[in-house]
C-alpha cells in the first residue's frame, strides 16, 4: 500500500511568481484589437505595427524622401491618399472614390478609383493637384512600364490588363481575365498578375501567359522583393503574406485581417497594409545568429 505524501502548500507571492514564468516562457503570438485572431509570423520573422487609425487602408508607395504614401479606400467621395512622415499623417488629395491602386511614376503618384468609370490619376504629392489620364472599369494594379506607360487592371469578371500611353490612349494587353487584381512587373520584364477569381498568380512574359500559383485564397497584390522574390496577400479574414521564392512558397504571416498593399522602406523593410485593422505592418526579418565554432577537445597526455 503506498502511503500518501503530504502536500507542500506553496506561498501566493512564490505561486504567482511562478504562474508568470511558465507565461513568458510559452511562445505568445500577438493578439489582434478586437476580433480574436492571432498574426503569427514563421520562424525567423516579427512584425510591429508602423501606423494606425488608418480606416480602410489599401495600397501603399514609398516616395524619393521615403515618405510613405497610402490609399484609403472609402467611397462615396471620402476616400483619400495620406502621406505618413516622421509618425504624423497628412491628406494630400480628398474627395475619392475607393481610391485604390498607388505608384511612383517618376516624382508623381498614379492614383486608381476602382468603381465603373472609375478615374486613372496623376497627382503631384507636393501640392495635391492632379489631373485624369483615363476613365476605365474598375481600374485597380498599377505598373509602370520602362518607358513610362502604365498598365492597369480591371477588376472585374471579364477584366482586362491595358496599356495607358502617355497621349491617354489605352490598348489591351491581356483579356478575358477573372477579376484581376494586383499587378506586378520584375526587373526582366515579366508580369504577374494575382487573378482574384481563379485563387492564381499568372505571369506573362513575351507573349506567353503562364500560371506561377494555384489554389490560393483571394490573392490580391503583389510585389516584387529587391531580390526578384514575389510576395503576395491574401485578402481574406484569416488572410496570409506569402513569399515565393527559388520556386518555393512561404507563409510569411498567417492571420492578418483582410491585407492589401506592399512597399519596401529605403531600409529594406517591408510594409503591408492590414485593411481588416486599419493599420499597416512593418515586417523584419529576424538576423541569422552566426554558427557557435566548435570547441577543439584538449590533448590528452
Amino acid at each position: 500500500m503506498l502511503t500518501p505524501r503530504p502536500c507542500r502548500v506553496i506561498p501566493p507571492s512564490r505561486a504567482l511568481a511562478f504562474s508568470l514564468l511558465l507565461l513568458l516562457a510559452l511562445p505568445v503570438p500577438v493578439l489582434s484589437a478586437n476580433d480574436g485572431t492571432s498574426v503569427v509570423p514563421a520562424r525567423g520573422w516579427r512584425f510591429q505595427v508602423f501606423a494606425d487609425n488608418l480606416p480602410q487602408v489599401d495600397n501603399l508607395a514609398v516616395g524619393p524622401d521615403g515618405s510613405v504614401y497610402a490609399t484609403l479606400e472609402l467611397d462615396r467621395g471620402k476616400g483619400r491618399v495620406v502621406r505618413i512622415r516622421d509618425g504624423k499623417v497628412k491628406n494630400i488629395i480628398e474627395g475619392l472614390n475607393r481610391p485604390d491602386g498607388l505608384r511612383f511614376r517618376h516624382q508623381h503618384l498614379i492614383v486608381t478609383e476602382e468603381v465603373s468609370d472609375g478615374r486613372v490619376l496623376e497627382v503631384d504629392p507636393a501640392n495635391g493637384k492632379m489631373r485624369v489620364l483615363a476613365e476605365l472599369n474598375k481600374p485597380e494594379g498599377v505598373a509602370v512600364l520602362p518607358d513610362g506607360d502604365l498598365l492597369i487592371s480591371e477588376d472585374t469578371v471579364q477584366g482586362k490588363v491595358l496599356r495607358l500611353k502617355h497621349n491617354g490612349v489605352s490598348e489591351t494587353v491581356l483579356a478575358g481575365l477573372n477579376r484581376p487584381e494586383g499587378i506586378a512587373l520584375a526587373k526582366d520584364g515579366t508580369l504577374y498578375i494575382a487573378e482574384t477569381g481563379t485563387g492564381r498568380v499568372l505571369a506573362w512574359q513575351d507573349g506567353q501567359l503562364r500560371s506561377v500559383l494555384n489554389d490560393l485564397d483571394e490573392p490580391d497584390q503583389l510585389a516584387i522583393g529587391p531580390d526578384g522574390s514575389l510576395w503576395v496577400t491574401e485578402d481574406m479574414t484569416r488572410g496570409r503574406l506569402l513569399l515565393l521564392k527559388n520556386g518555393h512558397l512561404n507563409v510569411i504571416l498567417s492571420g492578418l485581417h483582410s491585407p492589401q498593399g506592399m512597399a519596401w522602406l529605403p531600409n529594406g523593410t517591408l510594409l503591408v497594409a492590414e485593411q481588416g485593422r486599419n493599420r499597416i505592418l512593418q515586417v523584419i526579418r529576424e538576423p541569422v545568429p552566426p554558427p557557435v565554432a566548435e570547441q577543439a577537445e584538449p590533448e590528452r597526455e
